[in-house]
């Protein structure tokens, strides 16, 4: 505070003196901040590079150094603006800087203060007669004096100096690269600055690495600087919170390289060489969606000789009959930017050097090209076999944008073939991906339709008929998608005359379109006026409607007709009753013998009151030879049966042979229906029941006499056709004389004719 009383010249003097010291303060104070501020940088710059610690820790010291700067700083700064520099204050320095004053200066400062006061007690005039004397003493002294430079040039020196070297740090191309390197960690907070090493590493990838899901990633880190002196490297993976640690394979001088396989999340990775302090910066890895098919469904119109009606199926392995149409929609899990259909043709196997099979090639051909589903029309998306995915289409939602998603085309099945579909999607920044090595492949298993089968299951032998038979037949036929049509074609050989022109006879009661029939039909011989020794040989021929007219039809095996005589006919079905004849008694001998093992044990069974289980099995195995002899039993009878129906159709009118097939095939049937079951019900009864009492053991005793009558019957039935064919045999042999006779009477006839002539 300035005392105004004070002369004018002594105020002046002490005021610049005043500013000079607060100025040297205050330059004092700028230095020592200004030190202080280099002492942080040098400390952070020391750290840094012979530590060089993770940014993040880098960057929180900084800021705890900073602070201890500021604080300093401010310390410095402060204390010349707080220290009190009074007029009584400025006086004391001065007094001290000039003794001679002898203390004059500051009484005159406190006198010409007390010179204002209204109750001063000192006399005026001897307060100004003693300042009047100080500012005379104080005239020729230079007041600035008491301000010691001293102490702030040095500083500022060392300031400049540091400025200096700062300045040649950064100007110099060794040190520059350091200063820059701080600059951007410290300052900019720039992660991928480093200080120079005597090892460098680049990583020989883009920084933005983008790689398709499944797909396999290459890392190779290239070393520019130092390479002789690495020994290893090693990459840190981190994957969320989790960070992996591998050691990279040296695949060249200089060049080490990671395989990533089959990456389907995105990653963070980077490279180190842990013995040098080197490092990459951090890398992502970003996972890109191929497109893939992710849902299908297609609709089948089967060509009109399949009888079937159009279908929609979802399945990606079809099988249906060639010629089958076939409209699809399948759905991406993106956008779709360009796609086409490719088939895939498996060439036909070949054999090795070796002798070994050797698949063949797969050639790959593209088909008719799919449409986005967003470039059809209303009227397209509605009209034919794409309007019947309309339901797929709305239940997937593929409406508006997702419509991108979506493709849809048809082709015709020719041949067996799988297909897949090329799908190629395009990222926003331009990059283009399709659906890598394994797509999503569909297989169409081509049905040939196959030529009908048929048969002729009846009669299904050659057979000897008169030539006015009637011949019973029945055709089986069968095709995969219906039958257009089945006849029989008869071809007749005459030996010696002239053939009639085959025939074809289409066979009536086929339903339209039916897969399998059976079919029967009488054939009349006598519409074929032929005569004994002709031979008709036939076939059932059956149709369907393949498109390759080559294979619609098929024969069946053939079969003969071979014409003959009637008492032809008559002597081999004489010849068959006589086999007959052996078989009844082959059948009496076999029951014969079942009734000799029933009748002992029914014997056995006399001081027993219980069945034991060998008992039951020897019901059971008694049981089932009666049950062989009522099976050949039926045998006989179904033979007896058809020699009848054989007379029947062959219009054979002798009345007595008639009959006696109707009498045998009447006693067989009893036999083979009646007789025969009743004992093996006995036998089964018994063995069945529950106790032997009185009234079993008198039922098993009555089954021995059964057997004996099945036993009389057979022999006697054996008897009557020996007996006949002893009386047909005589007749034949007449006939085959009167025959002869009329033979050799016409032939007499016809030499002595030529005679004449």
């Amino acid at each position: 505070m300035s005392v105004s009383s004070l002369p004018r010249a002594i105020q002046d003097r002490l005021a610049a003196a005043r500013a000079r010291l607060r100025a040297v303060d205050l330059g004092l104070g700028l230095a020592r901040a200004a030190l202080a501020a280099a002492t942080v940088v040098v400390v952070l710059f020391a750290l840094d590079t012979t530590l060089e610690p993770p940014l993040l820790v880098l960057r929180a010291f900084a800021l705890f150094m900073a602070l201890v700067g500021a604080a300093v700083a401010t310390v410095f700064l402060a204390r010349p603006l707080r220290r009190p520099l009074s007029d009584d204050d400025v006086a004391l320095l001065v007094e001290a800087e000039f003794p001679e004053l002898e203390d004059g200066l500051v009484s005159a400062v406190q006198l010409a203060r007390e010179l204002e006061r209204p109750d001063a007690t000192t006399s005026a005039a001897l307060i100004r007669s003693t300042i009047a004397r100080t500012a005379t003493r104080a005239a020729p002294l230079d007041f600035r004096r008491v301000v010691r430079t001293g102490p702030l040039i040095p500083l500022w020196v060392l300031i400049g100096a540091l400025f200096g070297f700062g300045v040649l740090v950064v100007q110099n191309p060794v040190t520059r690269d350091y200063a820059v390197a701080f600059y951007r960690r410290v300052v900019l907070g720039d992660e991928a600055a480093s200080y120079p090493k005597l090892v460098s590493l680049r990583l020989a990838v883009e920084d933005d690495i983008a790689v398709a899901k499944g797909d396999d990633l290459t890392v190779e880190a290239l070393v520019e600087k130092g390479a002789s002196l690495v020994r290893g490297l090693v990459i840190r993976t981190r994957l969320g919170r989790d960070v992996e640690q591998r050691d990279m394979t040296e695949a060249a001088a200089g060049r080490w390289r990671k395989v990533y396989e089959n990456i389907t999340e995105s990653f963070s990775f980077q490279v180190e060489s842990d013995e040098h302090g080197v490092r990459t910066p951090w890398r992502t890895v970003r996972v890109v969606q191929r497109p893939r098919v992710e849902g299908y469904d297609f609709v089948l119109r089967y060509p009109e000789y399949v009888g079937r009606a159009a279908e929609v199926v979802g399945q990606p392995d079809m099988r249906v009959p060639v010629g089958t149409e076939v409209t699809y929609l399948v759905v991406a899990n993106r956008p779709i930017d360009q796609a086409a259909l490719v088939f895939e043709h498996v060439g036909r196997p070949t054999l090795g050097p070796d002798g070994r099979p050797v698949p063949g090639q797969v050639e790959h051909v593209e088909g008719p090209a799919p449409r986005s589903l967003a470039d059809l029309s209303a009227e397209e998306r509605g009209a034919g076999d794409v309007g019947a995915l309309g339901a797929a289409i709305r239940r997937r939602g593929l409406e508006g944008d997702e419509a991108r998603r979506a493709l849809v085309g048809s082709f015709r099945v020719t041949k067996a073939v799988r297909f897949h579909f090329q799908l190629v999607s395009r990222e926003p920044d331009g990059r283009s991906y399709d659906q890598g090595k394994k797509p999503v492949v569909f297989s169409i298993e081509a049905v040939l339709d196959q030529r009908p089968v048929v048969s002729i299951p009846i009669p299904g032998r050659t057979k000897q008929v008169t030539p006015q038979a009637k011949v019973p037949l029945t055709v089986d036929a069968r095709d995969d998608y219906g039958l257009a049509s089945v006849e029989l074609r008869l071809a007749a050989e005459v030996p010696g005359g002239q053939a009639p022109e085959p025939r074809r006879v289409p066979l009536a009661g086929l339903e339209p379109n039916a897969k399998q029939a059976r079919l029967a039909h009488v054939l009349d011989v006598s519409d074929l006026r032929l005569e004994p020794g002709a031979v008709v040989r036939y076939v059932a021929v059956a149709r369907d409607q393949n498109v390759d007219e080559a294979l619609r039809e098929r024969e069946s095996r053939p079969f003969e007709l071979r014409i003959v005589r009637p008492e032809d006919l008559e002597r081999i079905l004489q010849d068959r009753l006589s086999a007959l004849r052996e078989r009844l008694e082959s059948i009496a001998n076999d029951e014969q013998e079942a009734r000799t093992a029933t009748e002992a044990f029914a014997g056995e069974l006399g001081p027993k009151d219980l069945l034991t289980d060998d008992d039951r099995r020897r019901l059971q195995r008694l049981d089932q030879d009666q049950r062989r002899v009522t099976k050949r039993l039926e045998d006989v009878r179904d033979e007896l049966a058809d020699i009848r129906q054989e007379r029947a159709l062959n219009r054979l009118t002798d009345e007595a042979a008639v009959a006696l097939t109707q009498e045998l095939l009447d006693a067989t049937k009893d036999l083979a229906e009646r007789a025969s079951p009743a004992v093996s019900r006995e036998l089964d009864d018994a063995r069945q029941a529950q106790a032997l009492d009185a009234r079993l053991k008198a039922r098993l005793a009555r089954v021995p006499d059964l057997q004996q009558d099945i036993v009389a019957q057979l022999r006697a039935l054996a008897a009557r056709i020996g007996k006949w064919g002893d009386f047909t045999e005589v007749i034949q042999e007449v006939r085959d004389l009167l025959r002869s006779e009329d033979r050799i009477i016409e032939a007499t006839r016809e030499a002595a004719q030529q005679k004449n002539r």
